[in-house]
C-alpha cells in the first residue's frame, strides 16, 4: 500500500458529524428530540490544508478553500488542516447548554469556539463531546477545527 492509499484511509471522515444525530438532519433544519433542539453543521465549511509547520495557532484569513462535511482530504503534502465556519446560537433559556458532537476526526483534533480552544482529542474513532456553553454567545459564533494527520509525527 503507498502513501498516498495510507492518507486516504487514514482520513476517512475529518468531520462526520456535530451534534446528536446530526447526520440525520439538513444543514438548515431543527429538529426537537426529547426537549433538545439539534442541529447539524454538516455542509459548508472552508478548510485549509498545509504541512503541521504552516498550520500555526489560528487558521489563515486568506487561502481557504469550500468544502462540504464530511470531507475526505487528500494530498502528498498534507499533514494537517484548519476547519472553519460560523455557526448561530439562540437566546439560551434556564439551564440550557451547548454541545458540540465531533463523531470522527482523524486524528489529532484541537477545537475552537470564538477563539478560545474547547476541547481537543487525539483519538479520531471516538466521538468528542465538548460542552461550550460559556464559550458561546446568541448569535454568530466562530469554530475552529485544526485537525493534524497521523503521518505528521513522522515527518518530524
Amino acid at each position: 500500500m503507498n502513501k498516498k492509499s495510507l492518507i486516504i484511509l487514514v482520513i476517512v471522515a475529518v468531520v462526520v458529524g456535530l451534534a446528536v444525530l446530526a447526520q440525520l438532519l439538513s444543514k438548515e433544519e431543527l429538529n426537537v428530540w426529547r426537549g433538545r433542539v439539534i442541529t447539524s453543521l454538516n455542509d459548508e465549511w472552508l478548510y485549509y490544508r498545509g504541512k503541521v509547520s504552516e498550520l500555526g495557532d489560528s487558521p489563515p484569513i486568506e487561502g481557504l478553500e469550500e468544502c462540504s462535511v464530511p470531507c475526505l482530504l487528500t494530498s502528498s503534502n498534507y499533514e494537517g488542516a484548519w476547519f472553519v465556519r460560523v455557526f448561530e446560537i439562540p437566546k439560551l433559556e434556564g439551564n440550557a447548554k451547548v454541545f458540540l458532537v465531533f463523531y470522527g476526526v482523524k486524528y489529532a483534533s484541537e477545537v475552537y469556539v470564538n477563539g478560545v480552544l474547547v476541547g481537543s482529542s487525539k483519538d479520531g474513532f471516538i466521538p468528542l463531546k465538548i460542552d461550550v456553553t460559556r464559550y458561546v454567545e446568541p448569535g454568530s459564533n466562530s469554530l475552529w477545527v485544526k485537525v493534524r494527520d497521523w503521518t505528521s509525527a513522522l515527518s518530524k
